[in-house]
């Protein structure tokens, strides 16, 4: 890593910890407010910095701490790491009120000027935190099944239609465990598809915990009538795993389309791009739309599974009918859904550019904090009927 990376680290660092600073003597304040001792102040910049600091103690310290230690900094830190986004938030708007209520008075001095106005004012900031997080925690645990009835006109020898059921971003790991998978491919089963396709990011990063909780024996109990197959996304990259996890999906009997396409039925395609990540993490550069689809007959219909949806013209270009793809959790956390949704031509739903049709899944699992606040986690259940031309039952 270069001097710059370091010089980014540091800045980022840097505002991290003036956003910690100003939370924590906001809530520093309340607490002696309350009638807490000062002398209690060492105690608590030191129990704030703990926890600030968990989230990155999770990712260095893995080499010497046990693994029980490790989930336990990962989920305070995941927390807090969204409890800091809305503490942030919350008090910038009280601030700003207090701010404009010196200059034009906008509620009755007497509220104001009460000797609990402070007390009140931090339990009102406390409670909204609270209930935001609690309700994306809620969120994040129930996820719910998006149906799309979509026509491509082309024929598909044999067929009518297909049920086809895809997955994203489902991220297995320190955070989401087995018993989540468990309940995934339950939910997934219950729909009967005919197909089921993950379109990257199954694995978060690490695939210690992967392996620990057996987790590729759960993802072997997933059903459909013509298979299961996967892609990669940038997370299988991060943790240098790659290779390891896609091994271990195979050895379960699930397919993974490394820029390779796959003929299902002997009537559709499906293909699979390796990831935009692989080249910096990797070296290996994925193939371009054409080498990829060299040996696919392109008067059947052909799916694409294209972890991140970005330069939809190749595909739209190539003639492809339906892009699948997943990686923007559409922000997970409101308000980022303003960046995802001016950084992709389209960051969550439907989208369709001429021939092309393209869904992107708001994921199914969650990205460091397990919350979801201003969009709901997914499996995406498609019916797609072809209609180029006669088919047979």
């Amino acid at each position: 890593m270069g001097t710059g990376f370091y010089a980014i680290f540091a800045v980022v660092l840097s505002v991290y910890g003036l956003i910690n600073y100003y939370i924590g003597s906001h809530i520093w304040n309340w607490l002696k407010a309350l009638g807490l001792s000062p002398n209690m102040r060492f105690f608590f910049w030191g129990l704030l910095t703990f926890i600030a600091s968990s989230f990155l103690l999770s990712h260095f310290a893995k080499a010497f701490l046990p693994v029980v230690v490790i989930d336990g900094l990962a989920l305070i830190g995941s927390y807090w790491l969204a409890a800091m986004l809305y503490f942030t938030l919350t008090l910038l708007v009280f601030d700003l009120l207090r701010l404009w209520q010196r200059w034009v008075g906008l509620l009755p001095s007497a509220w104001v000027e009460r000797p609990d106005a402070g007390v009140i004012a931090g339990a009102v900031i406390g409670a909204i935190v609270l209930t935001i997080l609690s309700y994306g925690i809620w969120n994040a645990r129930h996820p719910v099944a998006n149906s799309y009835d979509l026509q491509i006109n082309k024929s598909a020898p044999g067929l009518k239609e297909a049920h086809v059921v895809m997955l994203s971003d489902i991220h297995l790991g320190t955070i989401i465990h087995s018993d989540r998978l468990a309940e995934m491919v339950a939910q997934v089963n219950a729909l009967q598809p005919d197909l089921i396709l993950l379109a990257g990011d199954t694995l978060d990063s690490d695939i210690g915990p992967f392996i620990d909780q057996d987790m590729a024996s759960i993802m072997k109990k997933l059903r459909a009538n013509w298979g299961v197959y996967a892609i990669t996304g940038n997370h299988e990259y991060i943790g240098g795993h790659g290779f390891d996890f896609v091994q271990a999906l195979e050895g379960v009997g699930i397919a993974v389309l490394q820029d390779r396409a796959v003929k299902i039925q002997d009537a559709f395609y499906v293909i699979g791009r390796m990831d935009r990540a692989s080249e910096r993490f990797t070296g290996e550069k994925r193939k371009d739309m054409e080498a990829l689809l060299a040996d696919v007959d392109r008067s059947l219909p052909m799916i694409l599974l294209d972890h991140q949806p970005f330069q939809l013209e190749q595909p739209e270009q190539a003639g492809i009918d339906l892009q699948l793809s997943g990686h923007t959790h559409r922000g997970q956390m409101f308000p980022f859904h303003w960046i995802t949704g001016s950084m992709y031509e389209v960051d969550a739903g439907y989208l369709r550019k001429n021939a092309l049709q393209v869904i992107v899944s708001t994921g199914y699992g969650t990205w460091g904090p397990p919350l979801r606040i201003g969009n709901r986690p997914e499996i995406v259940s498609v019916k797609l009927h072809f209609t180029g031309g006669d088919q047979r039952d």
